[in-house]
């Protein structure tokens, strides 16, 4: 099965703890935003503190992931 991958997506193993991200999934739809707690590459999944503080395991088999600058009131 080939999938159409967007160019802005980033590799999985370049995440790391602190990077604040959104997630979509593969339709290109908006999931999440929020920052990355830590990782489990072996997995391919990922722990996310999202913006309205809720923890939600991402899996890199289900989502693609970019990089995107803190709001604000992130990190309070």
């Amino acid at each position: 099965m080939y999938v159409n991958t967007p160019t802005w997506s980033i590799p999985f193993h370049s995440l790391a703890p602190g990077e604040s991200v959104e997630v979509f999934d593969w339709k290109n739809v908006f999931q999440c935003r929020g920052v990355i707690q830590e990782t489990a590459l072996e997995l391919g999944v990922a722990w996310i503190r999202t913006d309205i503080g809720e923890r939600r395991l991402v899996d890199i088999h289900e989502h693609l992931v970019r990089r995107c600058p803190p709001p604000p009131s992130w990190g309070r």
